[in-house]
């Protein structure tokens, strides 16, 4: 009996693991989409225009000395960071719902339906 009780508990936790992992990685792509869209909108909504940025961008970076390299990049990993933890705040009820004991095969399906 204790097999199987064991198995389960692997199963719940495996379960969760995967959809933690799923949760987080949807949320840090929406975080990067983000970003790009920000960046898009700041060199006018364009192509041509988004990689003239980039390209200007990359130019005063390389062109900067280390001091200033680490803190672009320090600025950039805080910025990306902020991103991504409002991005999470706003899908946390999402990673909960999917969390709650209940229905493992469709954690989808379960809905507060008023039956009256």
């Amino acid at each position: 009996m204790s097999g199987i009780g064991e198995r389960r508990g692997l199963t719940a936790a495996t379960y969760r693991v995967f959809v933690v992992a799923g949760w987080l990685t949807v949320t840090l792509l929406i975080a990067i989409g983000v970003i790009c869209v920000f960046f898009v909108m700041f060199a006018n909504g364009t192509a041509e225009g988004t990689f003239a940025e980039a390209e200007n961008l990359a130019r005063h970076f390389l062109d900067a000395d280390a001091s200033r390299r680490a803190a672009f990049l320090s600025n950039l990993q805080t910025g990306f960071l902020m991103v991504a933890l409002i991005v999470g705040a706003f899908r946390v009820r999402c990673l909960v719902e999917l969390l709650t004991p209940g229905d493992i095969e469709a954690p989808v399906a379960r809905t507060n339906v008023v039956k009256g």
